[in-house]
């Protein structure tokens, strides 16, 4: 489970420094076709999260750690499902991607 996790991780890594791109070209001024960029991106982002918290959930209950709880894995899982949405959002509406 722990070599499944990390490679979630990586790949979302991936992800959001995409996000940060797309939120980058954006803002010079490129557009985005929803139905061809908008949506396949963000779908196959926020399954994998949905993925990655599962296996956490899973690796924290059966290792136990004074460092990593349910509640900082729901507030990361909270901030990656919403990050792909919010960098295709214009400006004025969205927070800057990190």
């Amino acid at each position: 489970m722990s070599k499944q996790i990390q490679e979630l991780q990586t790949t979302l890594r991936c992800d959001m420094q995409k996000a940060k791109d797309f939120q980058q070209r954006q803002a010079n001024g490129e557009s985005f076709d929803f139905k061809e960029t908008i949506v396949p991106f963000v779908n196959e982002v926020q399954q994998r999260t949905e993925e990655w918290k599962e296996l956490v959930h899973q690796f924290v209950q059966a290792e136990p750690m004074q460092t990593l709880n349910a509640t900082q894995v729901e507030h990361t899982y909270e901030n990656m499902y919403v990050i792909p949405t919010e960098s295709f959002q214009k400006n004025d509406a969205r927070a800057t991607v990190y």
